[in-house]
């Protein structure tokens, strides 16, 4: 194939990785909106859409690189949960911009797809965070849900725990994290703020229980609970649950 032999080691080795091996490699998400799908980075031209959302570049039936198939270009890395400080801010700005296409495409009636190379961990926080920004489901609904529909619907090597969609601890957190601003800010409320902080926080332990099956500590899961400052302006501490020693962490 002329166009996999322009192609450099990495993006072949990713084409012919696990999260690509499946097609079309989607996943539909009717509990959060019928209009959504989320998938790798060949699903675009294996489906049918109004609106494509892509995290990498996508992919035709040949493998070569196809721009023309993107509607809305939201390019951030995957660091598998070990992002630096910059990474996250980086990857909570794309997700809120991509949250932001897919909320206007679907208000104006449109097919969406979501994705990025596997179908895991970017694609899935756009569409974890447009569920909870837009749809008002708690965050780790929305994980559980995705994580649901792509054991569902594809079959793929890595997609089993601790792998498989999610399981990048810091996208999960960046969702929590939305869920728990939103919730905040509704509420209005310092005291309430931080009771649906630790609630979020129970949810994650069940969520990941249920994930993992036999793992009880969660790792790097992360709530924020408000505070007020001397100067009368609104800040956030960081808490960790360390469910081993069921010992409360606090993080600067």
């Amino acid at each position: 194939n002329p166009c996999m032999e322009n192609r450099d080691d990495n993006v072949v080795e990713r084409k012919f990785g696990p999260g690509c091996s499946d097609t079309p490699g989607v996943s539909h998400l009717p509990r959060i909106d019928p209009l959504l799908w989320v998938g790798n980075e060949v699903s675009a031209a294996h489906g049918t859409y109004d609106v494509v959302i892509s995290t990498v570049m996508p992919v035709d039936k040949h493998g070569c690189p196809a721009p023309q198939l993107t509607t809305h270009s939201v390019m951030f890395k995957d660091g598998q949960g070990n992002e630096t400080k910059r990474g996250i801010e980086v990857a909570r700005r794309c997700i809120f911009e991509g949250v932001a296409h897919v909320a206007n495409a679907i208000a104006a009636g449109k097919r969406v797809l979501v994705h990025c190379a596997w179908g895991q961990n970017r694609s899935c926080a756009i569409c974890c965070a447009f569920a909870v920004l837009h749809r008002g489901l708690p965050a780790y609904d929305a994980i559980s849900y995705v994580r649901e529909r792509n054991l569902a619907e594809r079959s793929y090597h890595g997609q089993q725990p601790p792998g498989g969609a999610m399981h990048n601890k810091a996208f999960r957190q960046i969702v929590v994290d939305m869920q728990c601003e939103r919730d905040a800010a509704l509420v209005g409320s310092r005291v309430t703020a931080t009771e649906v902080s630790t609630r979020t926080v129970v949810e994650a332990k069940t969520v990941e229980e249920e994930h993992l099956n036999s793992r009880i500590r969660i790792e790097g899961q992360y709530a924020w609970s408000y505070k007020i400052n001397a100067h009368g302006r609104r800040y956030r501490k960081g808490l960790q649950q360390d469910y081993t020693s069921k010992a409360w962490i606090g993080q600067d």
